[in-house]
């Protein structure tokens, strides 16, 4: 890779905090969530049986009902059913996820930098 690709100066020498996330912001995003989800928040309107139902007909279905599209760990897709009352709980909570993930990813890409400049170092 070139030091560019690294973040690396002209000299290889990394920055102690090139990213902009730190372990410490990491476990600071964990604590401040009260719940951490992983998932999308979905929106559906459902149609019922019944024939010339109006609300379906004029609506396009009964709703809106919400639901938390998981994958499961054998891999399948399930819908868990949302109370509309608990929708911002849990919409906040995948953002709280999201919001890890990217700074888990930032913290890995500093940390390579910051591998690779002390590896370069070593081998002089």
């Amino acid at each position: 890779m070139r030091d560019k690709e690294l973040g690396l100066d002209k000299w290889g020498q990394v920055g102690y905090n090139t990213c902009g996330m730190t372990r410490s912001h990491v476990c600071q995003l964990v604590a401040d969530a009260p719940w951490v989800l992983q998932g999308t928040v979905v929106e559906r309107h459902l149609r019922c049986r019944r024939e010339g139902c109006r609300v379906c007909r004029e609506q396009g279905g009964h709703g809106p009902v919400y639901y938390l599209s998981v994958r499961g760990e054998d891999g399948k897709t399930r819908m868990v059913y949302v109370p509309k009352a608990r929708l911002g709980e849990v919409g906040a909570g995948v953002a709280a996820f999201r919001r890890l993930k990217e700074g888990l990813g930032e913290l890995a890409a500093g940390d390579l930098r910051r591998w690779c400049g002390e590896a370069r170092r070593r081998r002089r």
